[in-house]
Formats: structure tokens, C-alpha cells, sequence
């Protein structure tokens, strides 16, 4: 364990109510599964960690502090040494302006390069404010340095993990193939819209060549949030499948057991994934996987998968998957020593490349680098004992003498944003109205970062106070805010 400990938030702006907890307790999607289980193991190895979301339950759950991001105070965001945003590549610039120099900002997404949430990716400004990107596969961080402007020295592999229900230790490494019951069982765990359709399609094809082959569904967009309906027509066509059960999105402990007594991982797969998180915990089951080439798929599987190449016929792509399943059924039927031992090799292999201990370690080990590329030690305070001081005082509610520090401050350091935003927020708190527009007016009209920028990162803060002084019963200071709000939006 190091002796050094880093400050480490995740930042997931999505609109998912969960702690580092309901991973274990609820469906969850897995970006969301990943930041519960890198937070927890981080946290088990000496780091303090933070996960700012939509969170309805505040707290610190398996070591982890879990806020609301709206309510980040000045202080946390004052005393981080990274700031890790989740999936989403448009507040990067808002974000730069109010932390700290030292800290440092990474983008930790799961997105193949053509998806909305990262395109803001192509506009040079906010692709240049991150200091690193953690990305999941080889496959990703080609296609984000073909497709964007970010250079390999700024990319860190960091690839995904298996949730820790799914772990085996030394003495559970072996799977005995009588465990798996026969007739087989197929599984589909992925969403979807990621090839449910194609799988229900093929599956009539397999039952006719190995009778009494049975196929769960374990799918929904529960896991996302989101509504059922353009996929209701799915759902009745496995529940009027003979052979097919739909059991729908299951907590991780489940589904881990559920995978148990399944064969075969049969994954029609027509997304470009750039990891697969579905794919490892089958593997890790002792599951059998056939899937499609596409993506990252052949750096998930590692060799052990049997993968089909995904061409534009949808006919021959189908009896491909056919093809590909009934065979290797076959031939774990015809060869049970060889087959079990391939099985263990490939649930051995997973236990050791796919922990998120494992990942852990790397990723403390690659933001220890870009801390110290940041010009601050984590053993040291903040250079500018003034700016603790303001933020201390701010917390505090003694809005007059931060006012005087946060003064000070702006004197040392005029291109610095963010200062402006606090001291007119101390003077606005004290009744201030007047000056602390004009405190704001003068750091909106500076030259440098544009217009919109600077409005829409002022808005925020003053959104986020709003909301704080409504909590605490302060009600003028509350009027005073959104006085401004409205006057903001009024005049620009």
C-alpha cells in the first residue's frame, strides 16, 4: 500500500441515482459498475475517493464519500489532485476554469469515437484541457487518436474488470464441466440493441441441431435508466420462442450465480464495443463465448472466444453464428477433457488479467505521474495558503473576511477565473448585489476564454448556490441569487 495519498473524484453527470454500493444490490450499467468497483479497490489501496453523481443518498458507502455534483463545495473542488469525468467530453473547459492548476483533470470513457456523448472531442479547446485520457482497449485509443486530436502520450489503457462475485480464488479455479447441465444452456447478458434480435432469430436453427438447448435472456434498459418501449416487441418474441426464457437485468451476486450452470455466452454481437464487460464475467463463469470480430472483442477474449467476422450480409453473418455455436457445442460434447481444461485456462487467465485490484494499482500508479507532472506534492499543502484560508471562511459562512482574502487573491492573480466567481459570491452573500455583479461582469467581459464559456460555468455556480442557501433556510440570500440568474439571462 502506498504511504502517499492521492484525492481522486469521479465525476458521472448521467442521470443514474447510485452509490458504490448498488452495484452489488441492483441492475447497473457498466460504466456505473466499473467507477463502484475501481472507487472501492482505490480506497482499499490508501486513496481518498470521491463519486459526485445523482446520487438522492449521500454518504460514504464502502470507503467512498458519495455526493450529489451539484453540491460540491469550493473546497473539495479546491483540494482535489485529479478530477476523473465520466463518458461525457463537453464540460472539460468549465471544469479547467474553476480547479485548481495542480489538479488534474482526466477523461475516463467507455465510448467507441463515434458516439454523442464524446464529440465534443473534436472541438480543439476542450479536447486539449484534459491532462490524460483512460481509455479501455488498444482498439478505443486508435480510433480516438484517428478521430480526434489526442496524442498517444495523453492515452492510458486501462481496461475494465470483472465485478468481485465473479472472482474465483486459487482452490475454485476449476470448473468441472458436470457442473454445466445438459441439455446446454445458453446466455444473453449484453443490452438489447447490441444483437438480441439476431440471437432470437439463429436460436431455432441451434435448438433443431442439439435438442433441448434452452437460452435465458438476462436484458433490458433498466441498466441505462431508460425506457422499455422500442423494445417491448423483443421482449414477447423470446417470451413466444419455444426454449427461450426472458428474465430481464439482474443484480451482479445473481446473475454471477445464475451463469453458474450456463454453457455458452452466444452473443450475435452487431455494436462496436470497446471493452465488453459482459463478455469477461462469462469467461469468468466458465462459459463458452461466441461473438462477433467487431471492435474490441478479440482484446476481450484474448484468443479464447470463438468470433465471427461481421460482414454486411445479415444472412451470412447469421449462419456463421449458427454455424460457429452448434459446433463448438459439439465439440465440448465429443471432448470434455480437453474442452474442461481450456475452460479453466481461459477462468484462470480472467482471475488474473480482469481484477479490479489489478486495475487499481494501474491506475494509481499512472495518476501518481500526472500528479507530479502537475507541479504539486501530495504530501505538500496547496502553494497558496491564502486560497484554503478563503475557501475555510467561505464554508464557514464568514462571508466578510473570505471577501477580504478572496480580494487578495484576485490582486495575485488577475487571469484567475475562478476568483472572481468567489469573492462576487461572498459579496452577493453579505447583501452585496450591486458590486458583486460588477466583481463578475468584469471577469465575464475579460478577453481570453469566450463569452459563452464563462456564462454558462457563472450560471452553474450560482445554480448550485441557489440551491445550497434554499437548503439552508436562507431565504434573502436565496432571492439575491436568482436576482442575478434572471438578470443574466436577461441582458446576455
Amino acid at each position: 500500500m502506498r504511504e502517499a495519498k492521492m484525492r481522486i473524484a469521479f465525476l458521472d453527470v448521467a442521470d443514474y441515482d447510485y452509490t458504490a454500493e448498488t452495484a452489488y444490490r441492483q441492475p447497473l450499467g457498466g460504466s456505473s459498475s466499473a467507477i463502484c468497483y475501481l472507487a472501492e479497490e482505490l480506497v482499499r489501496q490508501g486513496q481518498e475517493v470521491f463519486l459526485l453523481n445523482k446520487t438522492t443518498t449521500p454518504g460514504v458507502f464502502l470507503g467512498v464519500t458519495c455526493l450529489p455534483f451539484a453540491e460540491m463545495s469550493i473546497e473539495l473542488r479546491q483540494t482535489l489532485d485529479v478530477l476523473v469525468v465520466v463518458n461525457v467530453a463537453e464540460h472539460g473547459r468549465q471544469l479547467r476554469a474553476v480547479l485548481p492548476e495542480w489538479t488534474r483533470l482526466v477523461l475516463w470513457t467507455q465510448h467507441a469515437h463515434d458516439q454523442p456523448a464524446i464529440q465534443a472531442l473534436k472541438e480543439v479547446d476542450e479536447c486539449a484541457v484534459y491532462d490524460g485520457f483512460a481509455l479501455v482497449s488498444e482498439w478505443q485509443s486508435g480510433q480516438y487518436q484517428q478521430h480526434f486530436a489526442v496524442e498517444p502520450q495523453r492515452i492510458q489503457v486501462l481496461r475494465n474488470g470483472i465485478s468481485p462475485v465473479f472472482q474465483r480464488d486459487e482452490g475454485g479455479l476449476a470448473i468441472a464441466l458436470t457442473h454445466k447441465p445438459h441439455p446446454p444452456i445458453l446466455a444473453y447478458t449484453s443490452t438489447p440493441f447490441r444483437g438480441l434480435d439476431r440471437l432470437l432469430d439463429a436460436f431455432p436453427a441451434i435448438q433443431r441441431a442439439i435438442p433441448g438447448t434452452t437460452l435465458k435472456v438476462f436484458s433490458s434498459m433498466k441498466v441505462y435508466n431508460l425506457p422499455e418501449t422500442q423494445y417491448e416487441a423483443l421482449y414477447q418474441q423470446c417470451q413466444e420462442t419455444e426454449g427461450v426464457e426472458y428474465v430481464g437485468s439482474v443484480a451482479q451476486p445473481v446473475l454471477a450465480k445464475e451463469l453458474q450452470a450456463v454453457s455458452m455466452l452466444a452473443y450475435p454481437n452487431t455494436f462496436a464495443e470497446t471493452s465488453c464487460i459482459a463478455v469477461m464475467e462469462a469467461m469468468a463463469s466458465g462459459c463458452w463465448v461466441v461473438t462477433s470480430d467487431l471492435g474490441a472483442l478479440p482484446e476481450t477474449t484474448a484468443g479464447f472466444a470463438r468470433l465471427i467476422p461481421m460482414g454486411d450480409d445479415r444472412s451470412v453473418y447469421q449462419q456463421q453464428f449458427i454455424d460457429a455455436v452448434v459446433a463448438v457445442l459439439q465439440q465440448g460434447l465429443a471432448n470434455p477433457a480437453e474442452t474442461e481444461r481450456r475452460l479453466q485456462q481461459q477462468v484462470s487467465y480472467v482471475n488474473q488479467t480482469y481484477r479490479w485490484s489489478v486495475r487499481a494499482q494501474e491506475w494509481i500508479t499512472w495518476l501518481e505521474g500526472l500528479v507530479a507532472e502537475g507541479g504539486r506534492s501530495r504530501d505538500q499543502p496547496p502553494s497558496d495558503a491564502l486560497q484554503q484560508q478563503a475557501m475555510a471562511l467561505f464554508e464557514q459562512q464568514d462571508y466578510v473576511q473570505a471577501t477580504v482574502r478572496y480580494r487578495q487573491l484576485v490582486e495575485e492573480a488577475p487571469d484567475r477565473v475562478s476568483h472572481y466567481w468567489s469573492l462576487g459570491l461572498s459579496l452577493l452573500l453579505q447583501g452585496e448585489v450591486d458590486e458583486a455583479q460588477t466583481v463578475w461582469m468584469t471577469a465575464l467581459m475579460a478577453s481570453g476564454e469566450s463569452l459563452d464559456d464563462r456564462l454558462l460555468e457563472l450560471n452553474s455556480l450560482l445554480h448550485r448556490e441557489y440551491e445550497r442557501q434554499q437548503r439552508l433556510g436562507n431565504l434573502v440570500a436565496a432571492e439575491h441569487l436568482e436576482s442575478c440568474l434572471q438578470s443574466l439571462a436577461e441582458n446576455f
